[in-house]
């Protein structure tokens, strides 16, 4: 999916063997005046695909409100939309994410501090979360939702587990304000991610890792310099995490992107890359893993004085952290 343009969001597919789009929706829900989609999942059996974000509505002013599209996967039809509470930030950094037996799908809702779960096929909304608005991971036997946020009861920032058939709260943990949360692949830990907060010298990147039954923490470990400027994605395999970091470099004026492995037993550090732009500034955007877990991809966008911006994209070796490929699209 594409983030809003000016007046709405937009969503595409791709044919994935040669990039040619197969259809493209402009979602203003008939009733908004803008509207920009920031967030999307694609249920397990491929069947649906869910964009969050926001939308503004006629005869309510310039308000914006938290907005949930569903879509058909194969030929882009609207199936269903939920208009929700006022976005007071924006709405756009809303995730989402589907059960892995693609029934419910849940969106965290930065604005208002909570989590919605909705019967996939109708959009009903089948309960709400007293916490959320950064991350949401379902466990893998779907029994278990794990979110990073604000709880709307203290308004203090927490990592917590509900169960996944009826919201109650499972435990409930302080923590950083994190920005990812992701599972082991056995789902018996969670990893979540994010800026410590500020000491005077600025923001490093905290890693977190709790116990999935009881919300222990396990270990703790800090990486990036302390001009750390944000997490873009957290995954985790059988033998790492893997953090991807905007990091702002103040011995220049370029900001360059970091990967970094942890030891998931542990936390310590396995390995480290650094991408720079090649006179300029590079910016990373997302991470995602191969299915078997052995490449780490981390796309983002490169600049330079003489050939603008660059989107780039490189996967990593998980193990050796060694460059297995490297793809650049200048920008026009």
């Amino acid at each position: 999916g594409t983030v809003g343009l000016q007046d709405f969001g937009e969503v595409q597919a791709y044919n994935a063997a040669t990039g040619a789009v197969i259809w493209k929706y402009h979602f203003n829900g008939g009733t908004s005046l803008k509207s920009g989609l920031g967030s999307i999942a694609v249920s397990p059996d491929g069947s649906t695909v869910f964009a969050t974000g926001f939308t503004q509505v006629k005869g309510e002013g310039s308000t914006f409100f938290q907005a949930i599209v569903a879509f058909n996967a194969t030929t882009g039809a609207p199936l269903w939309t939920d208009i929700r509470t006022v976005a007071r930030n924006g709405g756009v950094a809303s995730p989402v994410a589907v059960s892995p037996d693609s029934s419910t799908v849940y969106a965290t809702w930065q604005d208002s501090n909570s989590t919605v779960a909705y019967n996939a096929a109708t959009g009903q909304s089948l309960w709400t979360g007293s916490a959320g608005g950064t991350g949401v991971v379902p466990s893998s036997d779907g029994t278990t939702l794990f979110v990073t946020g604000i709880s709307n009861t203290d308004g203090q920032a927490v990592i917590a587990a509900f169960n996944a058939a009826t919201g109650a709260l499972i435990w409930e943990t302080p923590s950083n304000p994190f920005i990812s949360v992701t599972l082991s692949p056995d789902g018996t830990t969670v990893f979540a991610s994010g800026l410590q907060t500020r000491v005077h010298n600025g923001h490093r990147v905290l890693t977190v890792a709790y116990d999935a039954t009881s919300g222990s923490q396990l270990w703790t470990s800090v990486t990036g310099t302390p001009h750390s400027d944000n997490v873009n994605g957290l995954a985790a395999t059988g033998s790492a995490v893997i953090v991807s970091e905007t990091v702002d470099n103040k011995t220049s004026t370029a900001p360059s992107w970091r990967t970094v492995a942890l030891n998931p037993a542990t936390g310590a550090s396995v390995w480290t890359k650094n991408q720079f732009g090649p006179s300029s500034q590079a910016f990373a955007s997302g991470l995602a893993l191969s299915p078997d877990g052995s490449t780490a991809y981390v796309t983002g966008w490169v600049t330079s004085a003489t050939s603008g911006y660059t989107t780039l994209t490189i996967g990593y070796n998980t193990a050796t952290g060694a460059t297995a490929w490297t793809a650049r699209r200048s920008e026009e």
